[in-house]
């Protein structure tokens, strides 16, 4: 169980950098979108730049954080995790004094996908900005 709490809170730990940047980035969408250039346009460069479509992405990486989180500091949370650790305990890989379990292997695997889907989130956020800032600053500089 302690390895869980370990792996989890490492996984928290990016969770929470992925959302920070991704704010960031749509922060800065949006500051670039109320340019004179870009004023009450609705899409630029492809992207809707709505409040909606900029707040999107931050909340929702906020939310997975704020799960992923909820998973290490609540009680039922580990009383689950804890009996989904007993129940799979089949050891699935050995190597010296290392022993990974199916529980142990799902977890991982469920937390890698969540991470991977914010740095999905990150990347989109990023490459929206850029177009946004390209095309609204253009004329500014």
């Amino acid at each position: 169980m302690k390895t869980f709490v370990v792996i989890a809170t490492a996984g928290l730990i990016v969770a929470i950098i992925l959302t920070g940047i991704t704010s960031v980035f749509n922060y800065l969408a949006a500051v670039s979108a109320v340019s004179p250039k870009c004023a009450g346009r609705t899409m630029v460069e492809g992207y809707r730049i709505g409040l909606v479509y900029l707040l999107s992405f931050p909340l929702a990486s906020a939310l997975i954080a704020f799960v992923i989180g909820r998973s290490i500091w609540s009680e039922r949370a580990k009383e689950k995790a804890e009996k989904v650790l007993e129940i799979y305990n089949l050891p699935v890989f050995k190597f010296a004094s290392i022993e990974i379990t199916l529980g142990m292997s799902l977890f991982c695997s469920a937390l890698i996908t969540i991470l991977l889907s914010l740095g999905v989130m990150t990347g989109i956020s990023a490459a929206r900005y850029d177009a946004i800032a390209k095309y609204c600053l253009a004329g500014d500089r």
